[in-house]
Parts: structure tokens; sequence; C-alpha cells
């Protein structure tokens, strides 16, 4: 018959800042248990699901002590973190600032060119590596802006519109200003979520992307007005004979800017 024992000695518990029990580890010793499933089975059954106000969290095993003796540890920890209702929760923000790469075949500008004493080096209109078919560019490093919203819902209100709603805005682009950016700056990535029967709210967290808009710049010798953040940026070269050089350079002919996300209102993930 398995039998239980509390360990005293090895109960632990905390305080938070106004004096309330804050989270507690209540140690038990199992004896004549058939494996480490029926020890923590044991506990789980016999140990309060609360404890100075606190609430049961998990029950895990310590450390086996003989073939058939186990210690048992049930942790308690409160609620403080999570408001009885959505309208108690505080909004949470965070951002990550990174980098990665992304390949250009056009500078910003051409600081120099220079060659030989018999020969002109030929102006190539900020093409990066040309080698008189295409522009094969360069790899530079670029910023990454990345934030991320956590915020508490009511359980009752994330039924499956709701669930639609936040789905249909992932892979779009803000309509219209969000969080003190511009039109077209801001990619929502996706949220994340989860919530038992038992919970009355639940904090999902929302993941945004960003690139900041762009107004009046050159590429070659064309002079963009405006491009979107999100707007996917191209370049058509051609080939042109240069006497003076005899060879072959790049000339921009056009300059695209592609649409390739779909704007929508971020009103529709119910954070704002």
């Amino acid at each position: 018959m398995v039998t239980i024992e509390q360990a005293y000695s090895d109960t632990s518990m905390a305080l938070d800042s106004g004096g309330a029990f804050d989270t507690a580890k209540i140690v038990y010793k199992v004896f004549d248990a058939a494996d480490e499933k029926e020890a923590l089975l044991a506990v789980y059954n016999s140990a309060g699901k609360t404890f100075e106000g606190l609430s049961l969290d998990t029950v895990e095993m310590d450390e086996r002590l003989t073939g058939t003796a186990w210690k048992i540890v049930a942790n308690y920890k409160g609620s403080s973190d999570t408001p009885d209702s959505a309208d108690d929760g505080e909004e949470t923000y965070s951002f990550e600032i990174g980098g990665g790469t992304t390949r250009v075949t056009q500078s910003l500008d051409t600081v120099s060119y220079s060659s030989g004493e018999s020969e002109s080096a030929p102006d190539l209109g900020h093409a990066i590596e040309w080698d008189g078919e295409k522009a094969n560019g360069v790899d530079i490093y670029v910023p990454t802006f990345n934030f991320h919203i956590a915020k508490w819902f009511n359980v009752s209100q994330l039924d499956t519109q709701l669930q639609k709603n936040i789905a249909s805005v992932a892979g779009k682009v803000n309509k219209n200003p969000f969080r003190g950016f511009a039109r077209g700056e801001v990619l929502f990535i996706g949220a994340v979520g989860q919530w038992k029967k038992s919970d009355t709210v639940t904090e999902i967290t929302f993941h945004f992307a960003v690139s900041e808009n762009k107004e009046g710049y050159d590429v070659g010798e064309i002079r963009i007005a405006q491009k979107f953040g999100w707007w996917y940026q191209w370049v058509q070269l051609s080939k042109k004979a240069d006497e003076e050089s005899k060879s072959i350079l790049p000339q921009v002919d056009a300059v695209y800017l592609e649409q390739v996300y779909n704007e929508i209102d971020f009103r529709k993930l119910g954070i704002d």
C-alpha cells in the first residue's frame, strides 16, 4: 500500500512584494509505489489543490530514493499574473532588432571608380558586379525589426469568428496607421495562444515585422517618389555599347515596384 509523508525540511515558500504568498513547493516522500507514475498520482490525489491561496500547478518527481520510494514535489503558484477578466489585464509589448542579408544589384552611390593609366573606367550606373551580361550584386547586411504584442482575452470572446478574423490578417500589411507606423510598414506574421476548458482568460501573442516606407530616392538615373515598406522592388537593365571604354555597360531602363502583400485593416485583430 502506498504511503505518503510530507518532507517538512524541504518545503519552501515565497511572498510577493505585497506580503501575499507567491509560490510554494511542498515536498513529499512516497513509499511502496510500484513506479514513478503511481508515486506522482498518489501525491496528486492527496495534495490539496490549493495552498495559502495558491493553486496547484505541477506535480513532479524530484528524486528516486529506493526501488519503491520517491521524492515528489507539488508546486503551487499564484494567479497574480492572470487577471480575472481580460479588462483587468495589461498589454505587454516586446521587440527585437536583428539582422539578415539581402542581395542588392544597385548601389546607393558609386563613391569612386578608377582604372589603369591607359584605360578609362566606365560609369556602370550603380550596377554592382556587372559582368557584361548582368549585375550579379552583393549580399549586404540589413537590419530587421520585429515586435510582439501579448494581450489578455476572455475565453468567451475567442469564438471561431474571432479566430477566423485573426487568421484573415496573417500575411497582410496595415491598410491604416498602426501603433505609430505608417500605412504599409507593418506585416502581421501570426499569433499564438492556448487555453484549457477551465480557463476564463488567456493570453494571445501577436507577431509583427516592420519595413519602413521610403520617399525620394534614385535607382540609377530614375527617381522613385515613394515606396511602401513591403513592396518588392526590382530593376530592369539593358546593355549599351560605350565607345570610349570599348565595353558593354548596364543601363537602368525601368524600376518596378510590386505589391506582393494585400492590405487590411488591423482592427480585425481585436487589439485596438
